[in-house]
């Protein structure tokens, strides 16, 4: 059975995306962040924004940059 998630959770979960997604969260927090993105879209659209951006500027710098 699926619960939903708290309000207070959902902002726990999305404080803790770009730590998340800069590899910076200890195992069990990582682990924690997604169990819960995968049962909340809402915060999965927030996740995959942020991804989005991340990925944006990664293909902006590797045209900006050439490869040393």
């Amino acid at each position: 059975m699926n619960t939903v998630p708290s309000r207070l959770e959902c902002e726990e979960v999305v404080g803790r995306l770009w730590p998340h997604l800069d590899g910076a969260l200890a195992e069990s927090e990582r682990e924690r962040v997604i169990a819960h993105l995968q049962e909340c879209t809402g915060c999965r659209s927030h996740y995959d924004f942020a991804r989005a951006f991340l990925d944006a500027v990664q293909a902006s710098m590797d045209k900006l940059l050439p490869t040393l």
